[in-house]
């Protein structure tokens, strides 16, 4: 998998960004290496590789589960393997709480004078990856076919021009 620091985008990423990607990435690493079931390993890793892909560009992916949501267009698991990977996806889901809630705590313990972005930039992160985390799958092959059609809208609108 793509480290993080290897993506074309990162003069866009800022710093706050960074440190949440890294502190989610190593603490899922841990639960993929604890993990005895390969099945479990693999879907773990695959969230791994769906949160590199979210951070690389946060605020549009976000925006665009958003309004995915927002028109209704969330569905939810229907068959009960799928009851297996939703689980998983809450527990993967409160380790990232747990430290986004950490490095929120940590901020404020260690300044003086609260850095009220940074803590903003957490709790929307936070928001966000629930979003994500709300129905996996169904989000991450929305965000992937949306890529696609806005992929193919600007190659369409740069011929065009």
């Amino acid at each position: 998998m793509n480290s993080f620091f290897n993506l074309p985008s990162l003069n866009e990423i800022n710093i706050i960004d960074l440190e949440i990607y890294n502190k989610i990435d190593s603490e899922l690493c841990k639960l993929e290496d604890l993990s005895r079931l390969e099945q479990y390993k693999k879907q773990i890793h695959s969230r791994r590789a769906g949160i590199t892909f979210f951070f690389k560009n946060f605020e549009y992916n976000n925006c665009v589960l958003k309004s995915k949501n927002r028109f209704g267009l969330n569905n939810c698991l229907s068959n009960s393997t799928d009851i297996y990977e939703k689980e998983l996806d809450k527990i993967i889901l409160t380790k990232i709480d747990c430290t986004l809630n950490t490095m929120y705590n940590n901020i404020i313990k260690n300044n003086s004078k609260c850095n009220k972005s940074k803590l903003d930039q957490i709790a929307d992160r936070k928001l966000g990856l629930e979003s994500l985390f709300n129905n996996y799958s169904e989000n991450m092959g929305f965000l992937k076919r949306h890529e696609k059609t806005s992929e193919n809208f600007s190659y369409t609108s740069q011929q065009i021009i």
